[in-house]
């Protein structure tokens, strides 16, 4: 298929003046699986690339989005197999601060033709870190919403979270600890200690759980052993499981070896093998376990991609979290997916038993734009990396005289993020936090004096 999508000049760069309108993108429209072709995933968009309507066959999903983009409405439908319609079941709003962290959250449930409050929740926040969570649930005879219960989070210099409890509220809204949730982390910030305590309601501890993670690093490998403590079925600590990733020359995970803790010793029994293309897209993912001493394979799944569709020319659906509704996209790649196929092997001979396929059908969609101002171009050139990137991307500049402004963007215009840095020696480094943004095309426009320039960064989930 030959590559039609074509970009805005203006829009990338906002030279001569020139206000860009519009920009055409590849969007996942539907996917189809071979084991039952008439159940169809759809997904539509509205004229910014918002997921609006999602249908996977069962559920049906409508969005309602604010001018940042920000669903403030989701109406949840289930398909009713006698007349093949689809019924009210769910409604959720949501209200957002300046920072677009949700506030506050109402769910409402359709009874009678109507649409009935059942729950609320109401969040606070602090460095746009989640400190205070409050649920109520609505009282009808009362017609006013009583507060049921608190959960307070606590988090360490980065940002991990460290501390939760959980509380009941009485009423007179006394709290009654009844949950404490704690993690610890290592020096690479990677899990070591998740320990969850339940309480009476004399506040004594009733009931202990913790998880100890033990991890050793080399070169070739990642090792992840995997303790549990239960004083309900023992009194000491208990080697569980554990995994080894085995790594690549460019860091990623070509197998995974999972192992049991049995008389003693380590006993291996599955393991995945992962191989992937050039570029860093897994194509390959095999499944092998041991039975009867042998090892068989169990099943195994191929990516196939058009790769002349780069994911910056992707329009794909955004992460949703609604805690009633949670919708991740899983499209983590480099290039277009148009198909994955799943084989399953039952056979001593590993000969295959079972095949399906799931193919991915796109077109191409104009996304409204937001106006650039009439600023001039220079040639101004900077480098941004890694990209696609996840929580972090560093953007580098040389031969710069004067201070720069950058700036991060949505699509649609909005001012994310404004970061200002003067240059040492001609040259300006600035490493940009991502952690509070979500997956997706964001756009990072620097200036500096008069003149202008801007690229787009791929926010990777």
């Amino acid at each position: 298929m030959k590559k039609t999508i074509t970009i805005s000049i203006a829009f990338l760069f906002g030279i001569l003046g020139l206000n860009a309108q519009t920009l055409d993108l590849m969007s996942l429209d539907s996917i189809k699986r071979s084991y039952n072709m008439e159940e169809v995933t759809t997904f539509e968009y509205d004229q910014y690339g918002n997921l609006i309507k999602y249908m996977d066959g069962f559920h049906k999903f409508e969005s309602v989005y604010n001018q940042d983009n920000q669903i403030i409405e989701l109406l949840v439908s289930m398909l009713d197999y006698d007349d093949l319609e689809y019924r009210f079941r769910e409604k959720i709003e949501a209200d957002y601060d300046n920072s677009n962290n949700i506030i506050e959250m109402t769910t409402y449930n359709y009874e009678n033709q109507d649409w009935m409050p059942e729950f609320k929740t109401i969040n606070t926040y602090s460095n746009n870190n989640l400190v205070e969570k409050k649920r109520h649930y609505y009282v009808f005879e009362d017609e006013e919403w009583q507060y049921s219960s608190l959960s307070t989070y606590g988090y360490d210099s980065h940002n991990l979270l460290v501390t939760v409890y959980s509380y009941s509220i009485d009423i007179d809204e006394n709290r009654n600890l009844y949950e404490a949730v704690d993690y610890q982390y290592n020096s690479s910030n990677q899990l070591s200690l998740h320990q969850i305590r339940s309480f009476n309601s004399q506040d004594t501890t009733i009931y202990t759980i913790a998880h100890k993670y033990h991890w050793e690093y080399s070169p070739e490998t990642t090792i992840m052993k995997h303790e549990y403590y239960n004083p309900d079925m023992n009194e000491i600590w208990k080697w569980q499981s554990k995994e080894v990733y085995h790594h690549g020359p460019n860091n990623e995970v070509t197998m995974r070896e999972y192992f049991n803790y049995k008389e003693s010793q380590w006993e291996k029994y599955l393991y995945d093998s992962f191989s992937f293309d050039s570029i860093g897209n897994q194509v390959f993912k095999t499944r092998y376990r041991l039975v009867e001493d042998n090892w068989r394979k169990q099943d195994s799944e191929e990516n196939i991609f058009d790769y002349d569709y780069p994911r910056e020319e992707l329009l794909l659906p955004k992460d949703v979290n609604l805690e009633t509704f949670i919708f991740s996209n899983y499209l983590d790649f480099t290039h277009m997916l148009s198909a994955k196929v799943n084989s399953s092997y039952s056979n001593p001979d590993n000969s295959m038993s079972r095949q399906d396929s799931t193919c991915y059908y796109y077109s191409i969609r104009t996304i409204g734009l937001f106006d650039i101002e009439n600023i001039s171009y220079n040639n101004l050139e900077f480098t941004l990396y890694p990209n696609p990137s996840k929580d972090h991307a560093r953007l580098a500049l040389d031969n710069l005289k004067q201070d720069i402004v950058i700036t991060i963007l949505d699509l649609k215009g909005n001012n994310l993020k404004t970061i200002k840095a003067g240059p040492i020696n001609q040259r300006a480094e600035i490493e940009l936090d991502l952690h509070n943004l979500s997956s997706g095309v964001y756009l990072i426009n620097i200036q500096s004096g008069r003149y202008s320039a801007t690229k787009r960064l791929i926010i990777a989930e």
